[in-house]
């Protein structure tokens, strides 16, 4: 037997022992997650525990703690409230301290965090959100930005966080689209399982990993109307193929851990869903790590869903369907032990759920060093290999839409102003999610720009959603001394002006007016239309009065389609919350100091009527039909994006093809004055099929850099999981006929193609 077996069959024997030694209300307590930034309170410069918390670690136990670090409105932070990363750091061994030492048998605390685009504390590297990771095409650089937060989270004693998001959005009203790698599964599953290899260091759960708690299991991304939590509908073939196949090959890749939904499918809440999470991901998949639900989600079976008379009947649903851990709820830890002892759950039941979390704590070394070394861990925040991969995410993941006569990029010497409401506001760049951060470590695009043109004439205009004439009348002065303006709109996603506009148990946003916040994207904050907010289009529209050219550059969590805008502008960037270094990034893009790569990861309509739109429909939408008011095709496609060079494909060529493996390999030459980075996207269709499909799919891409005149060969292996279909008999097969790679630029620029033929 090789060493990893031993060292698994020695796991498990602890685990055993362990598991045998515990009482029924220990187990329970071990299945029972906290939300740690509720047990203390910080006054002056000191941190008090609330002693119902200390009265828990001493007796049962807790399994878990959420949020310990947590710095925003959600967790009822402000300013003066903050914990730097020494104090949270000494809190951490502090509570894991008095769980140690007064529980009986000593079983270390997990602790849980936000990490899908930084450590979500104060002082922690903020990266670009996944939406702008996805416009970059790039996973080997997520690879890279995933292990760098890995790196600073467990050295701040972070040992799971609920990341990355394995579904892709279909409605992008939906204020959680920035939480998304777009719109495409196998963009979303690629980058996903890049994501937890630099997590765990390529799947190794030890004392240097973060558990990814992959999310959210399933169809969270297509809400009706895209309002978040609402119901979503789809038939077995689409459940299967696009929402979850991605699961699967995570599960398959080691997933140890997953989060549900808060929605219902077909009727089903999915803490109900015994059909998906007991019978399909844990029997049929084998799953072998634990599921929690979403926050609260357990106590929603009788509050929202009105499944369950009380709390514990809802308990009791939730954990018969396969919920192993009740997240920041009280069901499990209130009723879980009763219901064992009313023979409602078995004791092998509970002891099958405990197992899963007793031993990923064996495997991350909990047991043996639990805890932190505060001496190691200021090496380790905020450091210089972390920022200079957040600098580069931004620098990819922004993406060109329209440069009308070249006018980019500019020079300094050019007569520039600087508008907009997103010009120079630190978290309206940093999207949700995101904690209090020192002003210091953030460069807006007014500071970007400022490393250019010095006292570069700025005025905001407005605010996202509101204004005054005061505000109004600044920025018209500049923009009437001005000939060239660069306007910074777009949305927010910012809690920290919102803290009476926050649901106190989800953590949602609420938002009834422009009085209240300037939020229009994040968790809970959806819309129903895309275009700008009237504020800021007034401004807009000033400039073109005054026959200015007009650069804009979109800060926000999901595109904005606004045709005034489409019409009017010399210039568009899309920049899906760039980060901490966004100003920076913008900057040398609009001076072409760096050469714009990034391509859209999903498509932007003209209107939002056209919604839901995504590149991959059936062949029966009828793209050409459209609508009485226009036509149903996108104003910038999945894949879109343009560079200040031009690159020539050659033809594409297939090497090998059966039924296992597809290869085939492309030519690509920059064929302009400038380096640059091309996208080749790889698309497959199939002549006829048993089943309806989209008319192509993406199954494959590749960023390469490529001086001038430089050619590079691009290569594609299509395995059966990229080949495969879900047939009409509800099982996975690859058929037999014709098929047809794409490659292209985008998704309707497709410049070369290439077929083969599977046999019987």
């Amino acid at each position: 037997m090789d060493n990893v077996k031993d060292g698994e069959l020695l796991i498990d024997e602890k685990v055993n022992s362990l598991l045998n030694k515990m009482s029924l209300k220990e187990k329970a307590a071990q299945l029972t997650q906290f939300f740690g930034r509720a047990m203390y309170e910080k006054k002056s410069d000191t941190i008090e525990m609330k002693e119902f918390f200390k009265k828990a670690l001493s007796g049962n136990g807790i399994g878990l703690l959420y949020g310990v670090q947590r710095c925003d409105a959600v967790a009822g932070v402000n300013k003066d409230s903050i914990l730097t990363w020494k104090q949270s750091v000494k809190l951490l061994n502090e509570i894991q301290k008095i769980n140690m030492e007064n529980t009986p048998h000593k079983i270390p605390l997990l602790f849980a965090e936000e990490c899908s685009h930084g450590l979500m504390a104060y002082d922690a590297t903020v990266y670009p959100v996944p939406l702008c990771i996805g416009c970059s095409f790039n996973d080997r650089l997520y690879e890279k930005m995933t292990a760098a937060i890995a790196e600073e989270a467990r050295y701040r004693g972070v040992t799971i966080t609920y990341s990355p998001v394995f579904e892709c959005v279909r409605d992008i009203r939906w204020g959680r689209t920035e939480e998304t790698f777009g719109e495409d599964t196998y963009l979303c599953m690629r980058m996903g399982l890049k994501g937890m290899d630099g997590l765990t260091e390529k799947g190794k759960y030890g004392k240097k990993s973060v558990v990814p708690a992959v999310k959210h299991f399933a169809v969270h991304g297509c809400p009706e109307g895209g309002i978040n939590v609402a119901y979503t509908s789809v038939g077995q073939r689409e459940l299967n193929e696009v929402w979850l196949e991605p699961f699967k090959r995570a599960v398959e890749h080691g997933a140890r851990a997953l989060i549900t939904s808060y929605n219902e499918i077909d009727g089903v809440p999915m803490c109900a869903n015994k059909e998906l999470i007991k019978d399909t991901l844990k029997d049929k998949w084998n799953f072998n790590g634990f599921v929690f639900s979403d926050l609260g989600a357990v106590e929603m079976l009788k509050d929202v869903y009105h499944v369950a008379k009380d709390y514990k009947q809802a308990t009791l649903i939730a954990f018969k369907s396969g919920i192993d851990i009740d997240m920041l709820g009280e069901c499990y830890n209130n009723y879980l032990a009763e219901l064992v002892e009313d023979g409602k759950i078995t004791l092998k039941e509970l002891d099958d759920a405990v197992k899963r979390i007793l031993k990923l704590k064996f495997e991350l070394g909990l047991f043996e060093s639990p805890y932190i070394d505060e001496k190691k861990t200021g090496k380790k925040v905020r450091n210089k290999a972390g920022e200079k991969i957040a600098l580069d995410m931004a620098r990819e993941g922004i993406v060109l839409l329209k440069n009308e006569d070249n006018i980019l990029p500019l020079n300094e010497n050019q007569n520039i102003c600087l508008i907009g409401p997103n010009a120079d506001n630190v978290y309206n760049q940093l999207g949700d999610y995101t904690a209090f951060q020192n002003r210091k470590n953030i460069v807006t695009i007014k500071d970007g720009m400022e490393k250019f043109i010095k006292n570069i004439p700025y005025a905001s205009g407005c605010k996202v959603r509101s204004g005054n004439e005061e505000m109004f009348s600044e920025a018209k002065k500049i923009i009437e001394k001005s000939q060239i303006v660069i306007a910074v709109m777009g949305g927010s996603s910012s809690r920290f002006d919102s803290d009476d506009c926050i649901d106190s148990f989800t953590g949602q946003a609420i938002i009834k007016s422009a009085n209240e916040s300037d939020m229009e994207c994040g968790e809970g904050v959806d819309r129903c239309t895309l275009t700008l907010p009237n504020p800021q289009l007034d401004l807009l529209k000033e400039v073109v009065r005054q026959k200015k050219k007009l650069i804009v550059v979109y800060i926000s969590g999901r595109p904005i389609s606004d045709p005034f805008v489409d019409e009017y502008a010399d210039a568009v960037f899309y920049a899906p919350y760039p980060g901490q270094y966004a100003g920076l990034a913008v900057a040398e893009l609009i001076f072409g100091k760096i050469n714009p790569s990034g391509r859209l990861c999903l498509s932007i309509p003209k209107d939002a009527g056209q919604l839901p739109l995504y590149y991959c429909r059936k062949p029966s939408v009828k793209l050409k039909q459209g609508y009485v008011e226009m036509d149903a095709e996108a104003k910038y496609e999945f894949g879109f994006g343009l560079s200040y060079t031009d690159f020539a494909f050659g033809e594409l060529k297939i090497i090998k093809a059966d039924k296992n493996c597809v290869t085939a390999k492309i030519n690509v030459t920059n064929i302009g004055n400038l380096k640059g980075k091309e996208t080749v996207q790889l698309y497959l269709s199939k002549e006829v099929s048993e089943v309806t499909r989209p008319e192509f799919l993406l199954k494959g891409f590749e960023k390469v850099e490529l001086e001038p005149n430089e050619t590079k060969t691009v290569k594609f292996k299509l395995t059966y999981n990229e080949l495969k279909v879900f047939g009409k008999d509800n099982t996975w097969k690859v058929e037999s006929g014709k098929y047809c790679l794409s490659a292209g630029k985008s998704s309707k620029n497709i410049i070369s193609k290439a077929y083969f033929e599977i046999k019987e």
